[in-house]
């Protein structure tokens, strides 16, 4: 009988056994559900030879409320975020902030403001994050401090997430491949409470118009061709450099782009009751 031939295992495969080992329970059975996450070291460090997490990604659902995460276990939001509005009903807080943070949006781009920030580090991220929401929210702009998680997705740890920027900071973003290869790895690490893919967004077409002369139109970009990209981006991310680079465009002074571009980040991520040109 000749000898049986047994293919060597794959990259992939390698990698995921290490992360099914290095994600087994050590908790009790009726925390297993709420499984830690952890990163998982590299000895290249973050970004381009190791991804910040090598773990397969949950679907970022859109307008799926994000989970506060309290000693690794998640916990379910069952009031709305604090804010400095004194609302306490969810539907009047989604309203206000849609609102507010649609109009600052479009201030960014009318005041050239935008075009002041850093491009493509933490540190120009927080400055629109902070523009956009800071009159909804206490902790616009700043570092998130507690774990966070989105359906069975959970984000980068708070203990692993200054590192992580850092990492994502030092990212190469020449080329459109690097720049989406950027975008992937911030939107991993997810650094704010809440409103992280609309000024996320809005980063990766300031660092697109800075090094290629180019935005993307987001009002030519599907949204369930981009949540289900960006599900798998972090694993592959061939669909959503596909995705993305068909919705390219050189009109980077277009107020109407712009403008339709932050409607359909928004609609995203479920907010659609106001129109941008109608604010």
């Amino acid at each position: 009988m000749p000898p049986v031939r047994v293919a060597a295992p794959s990259v992939h495969f390698v990698q995921s056994t290490r992360v099914l080992l290095a994600a087994a329970p050590t908790t009790p059975p009726c925390f297993r559900r709420w499984r830690r996450s952890s990163l998982l070291p590299n000895r290249g460090g973050l970004g381009k030879t190791g991804k910040l997490y090598a773990m397969p990604r949950a679907p970022l659902l859109a307008g799926a409320g994000t989970r506060s995460v309290t000693g690794g276990f998640s916990k379910e939001n069952t009031m709305p975020l604090e804010n400095k509005l004194g609302l306490t009903d969810e539907a009047a807080l989604a309203r206000a902030e849609e609102k507010i943070s649609k109009t600052k949006a479009l201030e960014l781009y009318d005041t050239g403001l935008l075009d002041a920030f850093p491009v493509g580090t933490f540190a120009g991220l927080q400055k629109i994050h902070g523009y956009l929401f800071g009159e909804i929210y206490p902790f616009a702009g700043q570092m998130r401090t507690v774990n966070i998680a989105k359906g069975n997705f959970r984000f980068a740890p708070v203990m692993y997430l200054a590192p992580a920027l850092e990492s994502i900071d030092a990212m190469p973003q020449s080329t459109f491949d690097e720049i989406i290869e950027k975008y992937v790895e911030m939107n991993v690490a997810h650094p704010f409470r809440e409103g992280n893919g609309r000024s996320t967004r809005i980063w990766l077409d300031c660092i697109l118009k800075k090094e290629l002369h180019q935005v993307i139109d987001w009002s030519r970009v599907d949204k369930s061709d981009y949540l289900l990209a960006m599900e798998r981006s972090p694993v592959k991310d061939v669909e959503i450099k596909a995705l993305l680079r068909a919705a390219l465009t050189d009109r980077i002074t277009d107020r109407l782009v712009y403008m339709k571009g932050i409607d359909a980040s928004y609609h995203y991520e479920g907010y659609h009751v106001f129109r941008t040109a109608e604010l």
